[in-house]
């Protein structure tokens, strides 16, 4: 009898921690998955928030692009910084729609290894995800180190 109550309360605990947080890993293409992108995709979408910041850390194969500062206002990059330094330029830096644009492009990817990916339970923005290389793809991910709604003035 106690076994089995430990057994129910083990996997209801891990079942917490594993959906709960939003948090899959797999090593194929799988419909639960795909699911809880567009799921907080769409909830993203709906809060219609427009003016936040949010600062992360990048790594693409053996580079790391780490501590960079974005400004979005009116849903437009307005500044950045990465390491404390303006960058001059703002492409190829992150918003959270281009995070989820990035995130939806490595999991369909045919070449891919083990995708990871979790979202913030409030605001549904992307916490991280990281795949690993496959045979042909580098391993890649981002880890949402802070995020913050501004005011919106309208």
């Amino acid at each position: 009898m106690k076994v089995q109550v430990l057994h129910a309360l083990a996997l209801a605990l891990c079942a917490s921690l594993f959906f709960g947080c939003g948090l899959l890993s797999l090593d194929e293409k799988n419909g639960g998955l795909r699911n809880l992108i567009e799921r907080n995709k769409s909830n993203w979408e709906k809060s219609n928030i427009k003016n936040y910041s949010l600062s992360y850390d990048k790594t693409v194969g053996g580079s790391e692009t780490n501590d960079v500062y974005v400004l979005v206002v009116q849903e437009e990059i307005d500044s950045v910084s990465v390491g404390g330094a303006a960058a001059e330029s703002f492409e190829g830096f992150l918003t959270v729609d281009r995070l989820y644009d990035e995130i939806e492009k490595n999991f369909e990817r045919d070449d891919r290894g083990t995708f990871q990916v979790n979202f913030n339970e409030e605001f549904s923005y992307p916490l991280r995800y990281r795949m690993l290389p496959g045979e042909t793809t580098e391993g890649r991910g981002v880890v949402v180190e802070n995020f913050e709604v501004l005011n919106d003035d309208e």
